[in-house]
């Protein structure tokens, strides 16, 4: 049996409480199935039908007026889809703390709901807050060990060397080479992609087309492209089959499961977990055989290993040729690096191209509803280009309606941020978070409510769009606006995710209409889409506009 017990904070205004996430899945089936949530104030937890019942204890939490309720038991309905845990706790609006206790020891959520919570102390502490949860799932992904992951890991010196070697190739300045590499390929990857899509179109007639999966492979190939120097076709078997991986273990890892807060459940997801292990090996395996293995700075890295770490004095001058290369040679700089820590920070990289792809089809299907926002970004694109060219890279500081589209985009999904977990024993406004506590962002409300957003249930991009007397117009995000997260494990792939998500949106709005079809479904709190999304309809537009 499971008890749960919220344990009454002082009047802390700002944190809340999640026993688990509220996205399960059937236990051990990829099939949702109709199953009983229990709202405690601002918690949720399940009551599952395998191996026994789960069980509410004694319940305190904070009223919004301070009231103290003791032992107090709350049964709910709740019929919400899975997958959407921030919308409750966002709805619930009670400051708890819960501890789930079961026979392998007590596991602390704390919820941080309120700006001010973690705009004061915890902004500025977030050093603290440098770990991950050790859920099951993330080591399975990354060979029984999460620390391998850049994003899943542990802070620790290899975060941090590998986060400098990435820095260059991540965050180019704008007059730099990597930037305008960076700039060439998007154009050219674009071009492929507007030609696939083509092929499936007809000019002036309305097509139901799956647009997801061509748009994966053209962010796949920009992500490769750069960082490895390698291109693949769209009919590769090989390539779209990692692609197709690459998305459903995204999906996967936007997903919540009971067992990522009661491991002792993992029993139950015994086919699951060998399924995430069987597309881990899958996708390691490609990058090896397609792209590392090929190249001469993997011979002298393998040459370094076997000679027990010795480099020669060539080391230190040789250039890398692009990031996988730079892995390599930091191999054999960095005796504390092995091999299998290149492989999952490339694999890592190489699949941050999920999250672009996803970003985009989201983009598009709000467009797609909103043919005012469209018609903006094509008369914004035609201002620059003169409707001579497609857009570039180049041209993101003069479209600032278009980026404001993605960052729009973003806010009304308002996906949840990875959780951190307290590094060292600290407070939190007063509130006393013991290390080992799970600190999870609540996204959904800081994009949703109105303390912080004008007409916050309106998708307008000019929210993030000001303008200088005099000047020309330019993107400000506010400082309560984290996409990306924040703090020292703030996404370091952040400019790739939005500079080919820029490029790729402006250039379909470009080449067509976008309108959506019946099944166009938009998730909530949910950046993901499932790896067999909605078609969309797209209706070639003359060139020459």
């Amino acid at each position: 049996m499971l008890t749960t017990v919220v344990h009454t904070p002082p009047p802390a205004n700002g944190l809340q409480t999640q026993n688990g996430y509220h996205g399960y899945r059937d236990l051990g089936s990829g099939r949702r199935r109709h199953r009983r949530r229990r709202v405690i104030g601002a918690s949720v937890c399940l009551a599952f039908r395998a191996g026994g019942r789960v069980e509410v204890s004694s319940v305190d939490y904070w009223t919004s007026r301070s009231d103290r309720v003791s032992d107090h038991r709350v049964a709910a309905r709740h019929g919400r889809s899975p997958g959407q845990p921030f919308p409750t706790v966002h709805r619930a609006g009670q400051p708890v703390r819960a501890r789930l206790r079961y026979d392998h020891g007590i596991d602390t959520v704390c919820d941080c709901q309120r700006l001010s919570v973690y705009q004061g102390s915890a902004h500025h502490q977030w050093f603290k807050f440098g770990g991950r949860p050790n859920f099951s799932r993330y080591n399975v992904l990354f060979a029984g060990d999460r620390n391998n992951s850049l994003a899943l890991c542990d802070w620790s010196w290899l975060q941090e060397t590998r986060r400098k070697i990435a820095r260059m190739y991540c965050s180019p300045k704008v007059c730099s080479s990597n930037y305008e590499l960076l700039d060439s390929i998007a154009s050219d990857e674009l071009e492929v992609f507007l030609g696939s899509l083509a092929a499936v179109t007809v000019p002036n007639s309305e097509c139901e087309v799956q647009v997801k999966q061509p748009l994966l492979m053209a962010c796949a190939n920009m992500f490769t492209r750069f960082m490895c120097s390698t291109q693949f076709d769209y009919g590769d078997h090989e390539f779209k089959t990692m692609v197709r991986t690459f998305d459903e273990i995204f999906w996967d890892i936007n997903q919540g499961y009971a067992m990522d807060f009661l491991p002792w459940l993992r029993l139950f997801y015994v086919g699951h977990m060998r399924k995430l292990s069987m597309w881990s090996t899958c996708i390691r395996r490609f990058m090896m055989n397609k792209i590392v293995s090929k190249r001469s700075s993997y011979a002298k890295a393998m040459s370094t290993e076997m000679d027990n770490g010795y480099k020669s004095r060539d080391d230190d001058e040789e250039e890398p040729s692009d990031f996988t290369d730079a892995l390599l040679i930091n191999l054999r700089k960095e005796p504390r690096l092995k091999m299998h820590h290149i492989l999952f920070e490339l694999e890592d990289f190489i699949g941050g191209h999920s999250a672009v792809g996803n970003m985009v089809m989201l983009a598009l299907s709000m467009v797609a509803t909103r043919p005012h926002v469209a018609q903006a970004i094509r008369d914004e694109a035609e201002q620059v280009t003169g409707g001579q060219r497609l857009v570039r890279l180049y041209d993101k500081s003069d479209m600032p309606y278009t980026e404001a589209t993605l960052f729009e985009t973003l806010r009304v999904i308002s996906s949840p941020i990875v959780p951190h977990v307290a590094t060292e024993d600290t407070t939190i406004k007063g509130f006393k978070i013991s290390k080992g506590t799970c600190i999870i962002i609540n996204n959904y409300e800081i994009n949703t409510s109105p303390t912080y957003w004008e007409d916050p249930n309106v998708f307008d991009p000019n929210r993030f769009i000001h303008h200088k007397p005099g000047g020309k117009p330019y993107i400000r995000k506010p400082e309560y606006f984290l996409p990306f997260s924040t703090g020292k494990r703030t996404c370091i792939g952040q400019q790739l995710v939005s500079g080919f998500g820029f490029v790729l949106l402006a250039g379909i709005l470009q080449r067509y209409e976008v309108k959506a079809t019946a099944r166009l479904e938009i998730p909530e709190a949910r950046m993901a889409l499932p790896p067999d999304a909605y078609p969309l309809i797209l209706i070639p537009l003359d060139e020459s506009r």
